[in-house]
């Protein structure tokens, strides 16, 4: 009998983590899917999903903190009508809703809460108030839910120190799906750069273009954000080819990141907190796509690059030292690496670890 999952989640419109987990559960369950918008709600909607199609649509307005409230009761009106028996929230709020279903509601059809949490900041808010808001609900799901799924150890340490018992967790890194997984040797250009995802100041790309501008000659970027267009100037000043890429689907990401040969970045700069804690997908797609990564040293995956040799890591923007070490990276068997990493990170047999 197949089990019947809701899944709560909030998002930006760009796929992560928890689009990939429902689209691998699809293939063996009834799935039924609530997204809201993330942060900024002014002309944006909240879909209702059965079975990966939108079914039910709702406008949203900008009502600041309030809009929390609104898709607190949403999800709850669509989770009492639901027969589901496994919710799944994609952040702590969001697996709320399912215990106080639950436990206040006598919804007792549910027999399993999961919260898939693909992140985690100690000060995600930057507000006292809210921030502290935040950890009490991290710590009543924490208690509450049947499974806690962390995509970094140190996610999960910081939840075990929030008392998370060790017999409930369960760490998965982010992983990576290809449909065609072929790996050919590719001969990297390294004047090349590949940028995929949000462009905004925490991800850093402004400042490693600024520092790095002499070694590159031809920037890709596949991603949109509010320092997009500072970056366009920044590559106008220096004399640096820019392509820009917007509203390219996922599948189409993959295969153009099979077909470029350069390096990719993940910048991340070293003052933004959540990204201590980060699992950047664009990582693991670059590598299994044969790409070499150029990347600070904060997300907890850039020890396992510098480990292996699949990338450049950084600690500091220095220009001189950067460039030697990308002058010195030998990129002549990197898609027998990349083959490598793939296996180990393959997206399908990590989630099949979670057992609903």
């Amino acid at each position: 009998m197949k089990n019947k999952i809701f899944i709560i989640s909030h998002s930006t419109g760009i796929k992560g983590p928890i689009d990939y987990y429902e689209q691998y559960l699809l293939k063996k369950n009834i799935v039924y899917k609530l997204e809201h918008p993330l942060d900024l709600y002014k002309n944006k909607k909240t879909y209702f999903f059965v079975s990966g199609k939108v079914t039910q649509t709702f406008f949203r307005y900008n009502l600041n903190i309030f809009n929390l409230g609104i898709d607190f009761l949403i999800s709850c009106f669509f989770l009492m009508k639901s027969k589901a028996n496994i919710v799944i929230g994609a952040n702590n709020f969001d697996t709320l809703v399912a215990i106080m279903c639950k436990k206040l509601f006598f919804k007792q059809n549910i027999k399993k809460i999961v919260y898939f949490g693909s992140d985690f900041s100690q000060k995600r808010y930057n507000n006292k108030f809210l921030d502290y808001i935040y950890l009490k609900v991290e710590v009543i799901v924490l208690k509450g839910a049947d499974l806690i799924v962390s995509n970094t150890k140190r996610a999960e340490q910081e939840r075990f120190n929030l008392g998370l018992l060790k017999n409930k967790s369960l760490f998965i890194s982010n992983g990576v799906h290809l449909e065609h997984p072929i790996f050919y040797k590719k001969e990297i250009d390294k004047n090349k750069y590949i940028y995929i995802g949000s462009v905004t100041k925490e991800h850093g790309l402004y400042e490693f273009i600024q520092c790095m501008a002499p070694l590159i000659k031809e920037l890709t970027i596949i991603g949109k954000g509010d320092s997009l267009n500072d970056i366009n100037i920044l590559c106008k000043n220096k004399n640096i080819r820019l392509n820009k890429y917007v509203n390219y689907k996922h599948e189409e990401v993959l295969s153009f990141l099979k077909k470029f040969s350069g390096f990719g970045l993940a910048p991340y700069n070293m003052k933004s907190e959540w990204t201590r804690y980060c699992s950047p997908l664009k990582v693991n797609e670059y590598i299994a796509c044969g790409l070499p990564v150029i990347m600070s040293n904060i997300p907890e995956i850039s020890q396992l690059i510098d480990k292996k040799k699949l990338g450049v890591v950084y600690s500091d923007l220095n220009y001189n030292a950067m460039k030697q070490q990308i002058i010195d990276f030998d990129t002549c068997k990197f898609y027998i690496k990349s083959r490598q990493f793939y296996q180990l990170f393959e997206q399908d047999k990590l989630f099949k670890k979670i057992i609903l």
